[in-house]
């Protein structure tokens, strides 16, 4: 399992690759910031082995989101880019924070107005609920 840490203030995150569950699992502190999540695309989704994989957020840990609107539209379709149009994987957010819960389901909305988008983006409160989700089959 490889981990990946970034610790740009006021936000850090930390990443751990799951090669074996094909899992990206990252958890947030701090403001959240574009530049913030275009750093995590780069560093974590650039590398092809990965845009397969199931991606585990855990933004509890984030305290306020400042992304212009603008820049939410944008973010949507450069982290579109980084998916693996052949197969199909999900992505589970899990926040508590009304601000980020909603945030967190904005973009989902976001991504799923593109017909051809092959990653299903859920956002969850409670992280057991989340996980289990992720590799739910049927759903």
């Amino acid at each position: 399992m490889a981990t990946v840490y970034a610790d740009y203030l006021p936000m850090s995150f930390i990443v751990h690759l799951d090669p074996t569950r094909c899992l990206v699992e990252s958890r947030w502190d701090g403001v959240a910031t574009a530049d913030m999540l275009i750093r995590y695309v780069d560093e974590v989704w650039r590398d092809p082995a990965v845009r397969s994989y199931h991606e585990l957020i855990d933004f509890r840990g984030v305290t306020d989101v400042q992304v212009p609107s603008a820049d939410r539209h944008a973010f949507t379709g450069y982290s579109r880019q980084f998916d693996n149009p052949e197969q199909p994987a999900r992505s589970t957010v899990i926040a508590t924070a009304s601000l980020v819960f909603g945030l967190s389901r904005l973009f989902s909305a976001l991504r799923s107005l593109d017909s051809s988008d092959r990653r299903e983006f859920q956002v969850f409160e409670d992280r057991e609920i989340g996980r289990a989700c992720l590799f739910a089959t049927g759903v």
